[in-house]
């Protein structure tokens, strides 16, 4: 309970700072991105949500604060949004890692399984090694849950390129995007 309570004051604690800054300097996209996450976690969604949106009046190439949006959308059972977003994230920057890993556990929630296994697999290879990822691939992979997806699973996690090996950059090819415009 304590722990609870030290961590809703280090949110409050956040958000002030955060309001501080923005006061100081209204134009600041960056700002508004990470004062919505403490909002987030403090329960209060909605004003989450105006400064993810806000960040991207303010900075439409913040590619951050796209994936942050997306993460709200998904945690609201707004999938096709939250992809959108995480579509918008990746177009901006390839290379974030977060977006590729966050599209494919909207993919699994959507049992678009080989989308999900494409961008959890191209997450491990631009060197994410985040037990989610794993539990991911896990959940896509297990025996009595998808057995036809076993082979894509295997090759997959044995190319991984783990911390410890000497392979500085491995050879990416970024999946295709889903369109659900109809």
């Amino acid at each position: 309970m304590r722990a609870l309570f030290a961590l809703r004051i280090a949110h409050r604690a956040a958000i002030d700072i955060l309001t501080a800054a923005i006061a100081i300097h209204p134009q600041n996209a960056i700002n508004y991105n990470n004062r919505g996450p403490f909002y987030f976690k403090s329960g209060q969604h909605p004003l989450a949500l105006a400064d993810y949106t806000k960040a991207l009046q303010l900075d439409p190439l913040l590619s951050e604060a796209y994936n942050n949006r997306a993460n709200y959308y998904a945690a609201h059972k707004q999938l096709e949004m939250a992809l959108s977003d995480y579509d918008q994230a990746i177009d901006l920057n390839p290379f974030n890692s977060r977006a590729w890993i966050n599209r494919g556990i909207t993919y699994r929630h959507l049992r678009l399984y080989d989308l999900s296994l494409d961008n959890l697999d191209f997450a491990l290879r631009m060197g994410r090694f985040e037990a989610q990822i794993y539990a991911d691939f896990s959940e896509v992979c297990s025996e009595d849950f998808r057995p036809h997806y076993k082979p894509q699973c295997a090759v997959a996690l044995i190319r991984v390129p783990w911390p410890s090996s000497e392979n500085s950059t491995p050879l990416l090819t970024a999946p295709k995007p889903v369109s659900f415009a109809g």
